[in-house]
């Protein structure tokens, strides 16, 4: 009896939670839809739809030789260098920002999100040209400068314009949709590359 007791108590504690997570949830999302700045909620789900498949593609520029052979000699130590890069530009690019963002205006906050997409438009397109190992590198940490400002920013935007009672649920919507956005970004990726049949450098330029 006590075992049935306990099994009951449980089920009735799991149907209270998953009702308060959905009308906590229904709550996060109507207050979104009823603020001005609600539609910042989709930066960083902008943004990983340009950052998610370059993890993917990274892969295959490792992999690229003279003239666009293949080269599996040195691929990972290549690879390292790319991902080093790419942490060299999420380093730089908010310290770059930083004097021209303030707190207290939200306009340079704004604007440094709206600027980081250039930076990640750039460094794709130089991803998607350049033959050269070491500009592709440079491509990237571009690339990565720009993802690494928007992710920053868009988060200190909600943090700024956010309600203290609501807060916790704008960021958790905010990270779920980036997370979903990144996820679609790596999946259609890998499949222009590999079911398409377009090379690394022509599918980054056409997911874009």
């Amino acid at each position: 009896n006590t075992k049935i007791y306990i099994d009951a108590s449980n089920d009735d504690e799991s149907k209270l939670s998953f009702a308060n997570f959905s009308s906590m949830t229904k709550d996060g999302v109507v207050y979104l839809r009823s603020q001005p700045w609600g539609a910042f909620i989709f930066l960083k789900f902008c943004a990983a739809l340009i950052y998610g498949a370059s993890d993917i593609l990274n892969v295959s520029f490792s992999e690229q030789g003279v003239n666009n052979a293949l080269d599996m000699e040195g691929s990972s130590q290549r690879l390292g260098i790319i991902f080093a890069f790419v942490g060299i530009g999420c380093f730089i690019g908010p310290i770059l920002a930083e004097p021209w963002s303030h707190m207290d205006n939200v306009s340079s906050l704004e604007r440094s999100c709206l600027f980081s997409f250039f930076f990640m438009a750039l460094g794709c397109y130089g991803m998607s040209q350049f033959d050269h190992f070491i500009w592709i590198c440079i491509s990237t940490s571009v690339r990565s400068a720009g993802s690494s400002v928007v992710w920053i920013y868009s988060s200190l935007l909600l943090q700024k314009l956010s309600s203290t009672s609501m807060l916790g649920r704008v960021v958790a919507v905010d990270y779920a949709l980036a997370m979903l956005s990144e996820s679609v970004s790596d999946l259609l990726g890998g499949v222009l590359q590999d079911d398409a049949r377009i090379q690394q450098r022509r599918s980054h330029c056409s997911w874009r």
